[in-house]
């Protein structure tokens, strides 16, 4: 049975009814008096970019309702709509899933909702539907950072998420060579698919819907970096030394785990990891390229 007779089964049975009902049960326990926050953001990333401190950066201007991972942690779901992109009936699941999962966030104190869980990443074009006029942060971070965490943190290599982690779809050349590649070359394919999948989609977009951040720039406290990110939530910036306070926390950090640093890597590292992010590498960090 095709995916499409499967999605027209299902909202015709009872899962669209329990569905319903969850959303409408969160609806129902949120005070009707409160008003709907003005505007909804959504930080896309990789992973491993900052996430946290992203979120309690957005928290310091008192109008943002600032959350790194809120529950339902939305695990798999953005798997699926990589592997189901482009599928209209996939696309129905995926929105009626979000609407339960994300209801429309309703406070009094809050004029923006920002979420910087690099799970929604993949359902970003399902989260603009459900929420006309979303915002959008793409934050990148160096793949030669990402990759080391990702490889600290046994990415490929029987971490509990690796279930729900991106594989070249079925068909493709990636998928071909996917067996023989080494774990690390597994994390530059990653960090490249996720970056270009992230592009592609803001292309969709007009400029003033989103804004695209390295995060060195941002956790550097650079100031155009930081009116960049509060500016595409469209608030105002709070004092330099509250938000260089936060930034010296880096909360989240990789501390377990070895792997070398971008400049140690061998020769064999980086011809593995150089197919993969070069025109992304040169695009963001022309004057930072793999060690020679």
């Amino acid at each position: 049975m095709n995916l499409k007779r499967i999605a027209r089964r299902l909202w015709r049975s009872s899962p669209q009814d329990w569905l319903a009902a969850l959303a409408g049960e969160k609806r129902a326990n949120v005070d009707s008096r409160q008003r709907e926050v003005g505007r909804y953001a959504w930080c896309l990333s990789t992973g491993r970019v900052g996430t946290k401190t992203l979120a309690a950066l957005g928290a310091l201007n008192g109008e943002v309702d600032a959350r790194h991972e809120p529950s339902p942690s939305l695990y798999g779901l953005g798997r699926v709509a990589y592997d189901r992109r482009g599928e209209e009936a996939a696309g129905e699941v995926i929105r009626e899933a979000l609407s339960a999962c994300r209801p429309p966030v309703r406070a009094e104190q809050f004029n923006v909702s920002l979420e910087t869980s690099p799970q929604v990443t993949f359902l970003a074009e399902q989260l603009r539907d459900l929420f006309p006029g979303s915002r959008f942060v793409h934050v990148i971070r160096h793949p030669g950072a990402v990759l080391r965490s990702g490889m600290r943190r046994r990415w490929y290599d029987g971490h509990s998420h690796d279930r729900w982690r991106l594989v070249p779809t079925e068909g493709s050349a990636a998928a071909t060579d996917w067996d023989r590649w080494s774990r690390c070359e597994k994390n530059a394919w990653l960090w490249a698919e996720t970056n270009r999948w992230i592009l592609e989609f803001l292309e969709k977009l007009s400029p003033e819907e989103y804004v695209t951040i390295r995060s060195e720039d941002l956790f550097d406290g650079q100031e155009e970096a930081v009116n960049a990110f509060f500016g595409c939530l469209g608030v105002a910036p709070p004092p330099a030394p509250v938000i260089a306070k936060v930034l010296g926390r880096k909360l989240n950090r990789q501390t377990a785990g070895s792997f070398p640093e971008w400049g140690d890597w061998s020769r064999e590292q980086r011809e593995e990891v150089l197919p993969h992010v070069e025109g992304l590498l040169q695009q963001f960090y022309p004057s930072d390229g793999l060690p020679t």
